[in-house]
């Protein structure tokens, strides 16, 4: 019997916006979008000898909510001075700016009501990377320049 793979994903977009304030200043921001992966669902569960055991639906047929993420940043490009060995910037960044809990997996836990002794499964999810700010300091070893360069031994004759 057919069935969609584990890690099918029918939509996956990415839109990047990139902007040039002035020379010193760029902006940038990156949405991400991703049809959420199958899963093979739990359809009920039973008791043996206290034991849970559990029925499941057809292989991969539901889907885990979308993945969707934005990021923004702001690279700051100061005048460089012409005595500095190095040319350098600063990036100031968010990483799901609006702080969106996507799922990386899920898994089921069996629960049971105090009032009712009645067991249920819980699906719970798991996920990672709330909102992450980040400043980063990035630089650059000048070349040095041909007519600059002086040999390391110099030959007289």
């Amino acid at each position: 019997m057919a069935y969609p793979a584990s890690h099918d994903r029918p939509h996956d977009v990415s839109v990047v916006l990139n902007y040039d304030l002035n020379p010193q200043w760029k902006v940038s921001s990156i949405f991400v979008y991703s049809s959420g992966t199958t899963f093979t669902p739990i359809r009920s569960i039973y008791l043996v000898e206290q034991n849970i055991n559990y029925l499941f639906g057809d292989r991969n047929s539901a889907r885990v909510e979308p993945y969707h993420r934005l990021d923004v940043s702001a690279t700051l490009t100061p005048e460089q001075l012409e005595d500095k060995p190095f040319t350098y910037s600063w990036t100031f960044s968010i990483y799901n700016l609006y702080d969106r809990r996507n799922p990386l997996f899920s898994y089921y836990s069996p629960e049971q009501d105090e009032n009712t002794g009645k067991v249920h499964v819980v699906a719970r999810r798991v996920s990672f990377f709330p909102v992450i700010p980040s400043v980063t300091w990035n630089f650059k070893w000048k070349q040095r320049k041909q007519e600059d360069e002086k040999p390391d031994l110099e030959i007289i004759n």
